[in-house]
């Protein structure tokens, strides 16, 4: 089982959270309240969990994907059930210890499947039609096992920590996202559906999701110096010009 932030929290928070801030009376079952605004509720939550997948590599839904390739296999691959998109840069070819060249685009594709190559050493990749295709194609020809890091559209998680999903289908259903990010963009596109004011309600939405993805993983420290040695950002013999050479 896997333990998530203390910034996560459960769909009736969320849910009753945002009736409260739009003027609804908090209610104890949410999901399953016959009311027509907590439907629209919980039909924008999900819509809001499903687009914020997309909008930005969020770590909590960062998943790794193996699979080892086979000397007779056709070359194209089922991405896993859960895919969006790939994170960029992450595609490695681990039997060789080296990153596989791609992704490459339709007319990359077309002029390496025209070539009349015998022998590859490093793989290529491309997704296409919904699967992952490896270069060379068809047959594969060489036993590798590829890896990569994609961003999954399982936001949520059930209590018992293993059973992942993209709809909200119970009270106690773990919201993976930041409980401020998922209330406030719920808050929002309620507003928009009721064709209420929501400008400062996307104010709001805007700062959050810029706060926090900016904070959403670590960052290297920057040197905006000539060298990454002991020297001061400002230094006499690398950041000041040649001067007095005479008019």
């Amino acid at each position: 089982m896997v333990t998530y932030p203390t910034t996560t929290t459960t769909a009736d928070e969320i849910l009753n959270t945002v009736a409260a801030e739009v003027g609804l009376e908090e209610v104890s079952d949410p999901v399953g309240s016959a009311d027509a605004s907590y439907k629209q509720l919980v039909r924008l939550l999900n819509v809001a969990g499903d687009e914020l997948s997309v909008m930005y590599n969020w770590e909590v839904l960062r998943r790794e994907h193996t699979f080892t390739t086979a000397a007779a296999d056709v070359g194209n691959y089922a991405l896993p059930t859960d895919f969006t998109h790939i994170v960029d840069s992450t595609v490695w070819d681990r039997t060789e210890d080296e990153p596989m060249f791609g992704p490459l685009s339709a007319q990359e594709w077309q002029a390496l499947l025209g070539e009349d190559t015998t022998t590859i050493s490093t793989l290529g990749w491309r997704i296409m039609g919904g699967e992952f295709y490896v270069y060379p194609y068809n047959p594969v020809g060489l036993i590798r096992a590829v890896y990569f890091e994609y961003v999954s559209n399982n936001w949520i998680v059930a209590t018992n920590g293993t059973t992942y999903k993209n709809k909200v289908t119970v009270n106690s259903d773990v919201i993976l996202y930041n409980r401020l990010l998922i209330s406030r963009y719920t808050k929002l596109k309620f507003l928009l559906a009721r064709g209420l004011d929501a400008n400062a309600a996307q104010d709001d939405f805007n700062q959050m999701f810029e706060l926090l993805s900016g904070q959403d993983k670590g960052a290297p420290v920057l040197n905006v110096g000539a060298s990454s040695g002991p020297f001061p950002l400002i230094n006499a013999w690398r950041n000041i010009g040649d001067s007095n050479f005479g008019s």
